[in-house]
């Protein structure tokens, strides 16, 4: 039987609407559920590592830049996550990964390298999560090229409006050059401030009648407990998911939970 791994990139072209978050919390839900998780870093700010890893990089240590440039091979690359994430692990970026267009430009088929690089591993995992920056290049084409399903967070506002179009266009090229069909899972509302308000109600409203089914209307509220985890230090100096502080009652615990549920469940 063919092992069926999840592979989703979570990605919008607008900063600071919960990317990170969202993988992480994924994340750690997936691993509590019992699920093989591997997050895999293609934001050169390198968030996900950091809190993953509890540390930053050494700078002779092997990541994702390497393994995409062949100077190290997939076992050099991958670290198991800080104990706080259960059976997940992760595959690190730092600001190198800037440098990635200049060695990979008019390369044939660059595109792919990411894809290439997880297919002897994606057998070991039942999620594979690709966190990405907010700028809509090479590193987000290649991040989409290797997965099978997108998620969109955003926020209210007018731009991420464009910016879901942005992210979407990533993907339409894809299909149309690459052949690459990626599945839109949701837009999700990851960073929702004060829900009732009107220009968030119409912010919804415009999502809602724009993607239909596809905007998760289960939104993710804001939430300080997210910085709080991320700042928050075992006795071992390590952060936390933001689930660990929450009640299992709280939205953001309970729309995380159900997010992941559906991302397992998911199919082509």
């Amino acid at each position: 039987m063919k092992h069926n791994c999840k592979k989703v990139v979570i990605a919008n072209s607008k900063g600071g609407v919960g990317k990170t978050t969202t993988v992480l919390e994924c994340a750690a839900h997936a691993g509590i559920l019992g699920k093989k998780v591997l997050v895999v870093d293609m934001d050169p700010q390198g968030d996900s590592s950091k809190i993953l890893l509890g540390r930053t990089l050494d700078t002779d240590e092997k990541h994702i830049f390497h393994l995409l440039i062949g100077e190290a091979g997939v076992e050099d690359v991958v670290r198991e996550a800080n104990s706080h994430w259960a059976n997940t692990h992760i595959i690190p970026a730092d600001m190198k990964l800037t440098t990635l267009p200049d060695h990979l430009s008019g390369v044939l088929g660059y595109e792919k390298k990411l894809d290439k690089v997880l297919a002897p591993i994606e057998h070991l995992y039942d999620l594979i999560l690709i966190d990405t920056g907010p700028q809509t290049t090479m590193l987000t084409q290649i991040a989409m090229r290797a997965a099978s399903f997108l998620i969109i967070p955003t926020d209210t506002s007018i731009y991420s409006e464009h910016a879901i179009e942005k992210t979407l266009g990533i993907a339409e090229q894809l299909r149309d050059d690459a052949g690459h069909k990626i599945k839109l899972l949701g837009v999700v509302c990851a960073a929702s401030h004060k829900s009732g308000a009107h220009a968030n109600l119409k912010a919804k409203e415009i999502l809602t009648k724009k993607y239909g089914s596809q905007f998760w209307k289960d939104e993710i509220p804001h939430c300080i407990k997210v910085q709080e985890a991320q700042r928050t230090e075992d006795n071992d100096g390590l952060p936390v998911p933001a689930m660990d502080l929450l009640d299992q009652e709280h939205p953001l615990f309970k729309n995380y939970r159900k997010l992941t549920n559906n991302l397992m469940g998911a199919s082509l």
